[in-house]
Parts: C-alpha cells; structure tokens; sequence
C-alpha cells in the first residue's frame, strides 16, 4: 500500500508466530488481537519447513499434538513441530474480531486429508465457512508444486446453510512461470 501513495499504513518486520510480549513497543502499540475486520494471508508453507521451539508453540492450540477419539480431536499435552500456516491459521483468528473476514491460502490437503481433520474440525467450530476457491495446480509453480485453495471464512458466526464453491481453472502462467 505504501508503494502506490497509501501512506497512512504500516509496514512491521515482526515474527508474527512470535510470543506478541516480544514484538517491538511501536508494534505492540499498533497491532493488537481482535481488532482487525478482514485479514488476507498466503503464509509459508511446504513439505520441508516447520516451526520448532517450546515456548513459541505453547502459545497455539495447534502447537500440540491432537488425537482422535470418537469421531473428535482432542488436544493433547505433547507439544510437536508443526507446519507454520497451521499457526497462521491460530493466529489469524486472534487477530480477528468477532465477525471479522478471513481469506487464507492452504494446502487443499487440509479439507480432505484424513491426518489434518482436526484443523478442519477446528476452522468449522466456531466460524462460518463462507467460500473454498480451488486455485490451478501452477499457481505457485516454478516454485511450490501444492495443490491450493483459498478459505474465506468469518470468525465466532454461525455457519450458513450454503458455502460457496469455486474453481479457478487458469492462473496466467504456465508451470514454467512464463506468461499464458
């Protein structure tokens, strides 16, 4: 925003997964959780990374390891590395205010995959699903080659009775990354 003359925003060079007590004083002061309307994110994510670290994963539920017991995920006390967009996910809902818009960049795996159910369990709890937009398979290629999807989801509102579903079919690349 602050490239095309929107000079009343904010550019901050935090670790947002970080414990917020560690952020500097300008960010603490500016950025505070459950107060944002609409967030849009494509976080990191991939086979090879993962975020380590007790203490930082202490502070998300999805820091822990979770188990199924009757058709339910539980958590539980075992705190395990863990892919980093499920921690964006957390920590986008914190930053959300009740009613706030959601639009994150996932993995499509976590809608269908038997071993991410709990995220999905999670993300349906308490919040509205309103629209799953399948993105083509080169949207990330050269450099990424996951399968994604875009959740637009509303926090703390009932779930509506229709979702939304959608299905981009050309990204304008190829799997090269030369224009289509």
């Amino acid at each position: 925003m602050n490239l095309f003359g929107a000079g009343t925003t904010g550019l901050f060079c935090e670790d947002t997964l970080e414990n917020s007590q560690n952020w500097s004083l300008d960010t603490r002061s500016r950025i505070r959780f459950g107060e944002f309307d609409i967030l849009m994110t494509n976080p990191p994510f991939g086979s090879q990374i993962s975020v380590t670290g007790e203490a930082k994963l202490k502070q998300f539920q999805f820091g822990y390891k979770w188990k199924q017991k009757h058709n339910k995920f539980y958590k539980t006390k075992i705190v395990q590395k863990t892919p980093p967009q499920e921690l964006f996910i957390e920590r986008c809902l914190q930053m959300l205010k009740t009613g706030g818009r959601l639009a994150i960049i996932l993995p499509e795996t976590y809608l269908h995959a038997p071993s991410k159910k709990y995220i999905l369990q999670y993300l349906k709890q308490n919040n509205n699903i309103m629209a799953v937009i399948d993105w083509p398979r080169n949207t990330f290629l050269p450099f990424c080659g996951a399968q994604t999807c875009l959740i637009i989801l509303q926090k703390n509102t009932l779930q509506q009775s229709n979702i939304i579903m959608g299905v981009a079919e050309q990204i304008g690349h190829d799997h090269k990354g030369d224009l289509i």
